[in-house]
C-alpha cells in the first residue's frame, strides 16, 4: 500500500515551523529586549509574498518576544527608536551585502517542490 503524501500547503507549514524552531533555539532570547519566554521567529527582511525565496533562510530570521514582534513591530507602535535599534541588530547579524541579496531575493517567487521542502525540514531539525 502506498503512503499518502502530505499536501504541499501542510508541508510548507511544517517547513515554516522547522525554520521557526531553529531561529528561536539558535537565538535563545528576544534580540530586542532579552526576554526568553514566548519567542517568535521574525523575518529580518519581511517577505513580500508568501512564496518568496527568502522565507526559509536562516540568515533572514531573528527571535523576538511576543511584545516586540507583534505589538512593537507588526502594530508599528515601536516608533523610530525601535526600528533604528532593530536595524542595528540586523546589521550585527547579517552583512549589508547579504541584506541586499536577501532584499533582491524577497521579490523572487518560487514554487517549492516536495523534495526541497523535505530537505529544508531535515536540515533545520538536524541543527536543533
Amino acid at each position: 500500500m502506498k503512503k499518502k503524501l502530505m499536501p504541499i500547503p501542510k508541508l510548507i507549514k511544517r517547513t515554516h515551523d522547522a525554520w521557526s524552531a531553529f531561529i528561536r533555539s539558535r537565538d535563545g532570547h528576544c534580540l530586542m529586549c532579552g526576554k526568553t519566554e514566548n519567542l517568535h521567529a521574525h523575518h529580518s527582511i519581511v517577505p513580500q509574498k508568501r512564496g518568496n525565496a527568502t522565507r526559509f533562510l536562516a540568515d533572514n530570521g531573528m527571535a523576538l518576544c511576543y511584545y516586540c514582534h507583534m505589538i512593537l513591530f507588526h502594530k508599528g507602535i515601536g516608533g523610530k527608536e525601535f526600528f533604528d535599534r532593530l536595524s542595528r541588530i540586523i546589521d550585527r547579524l547579517v552583512t549589508r551585502e547579504r541584506q541586499e541579496e536577501i532584499i533582491r531575493l524577497s521579490h523572487t517567487i518560487v514554487k517549492y517542490d516536495r523534495s526541497v521542502l523535505e530537505e529544508i525540514i531535515r536540515l533545520y531539525r538536524e541543527k536543533l
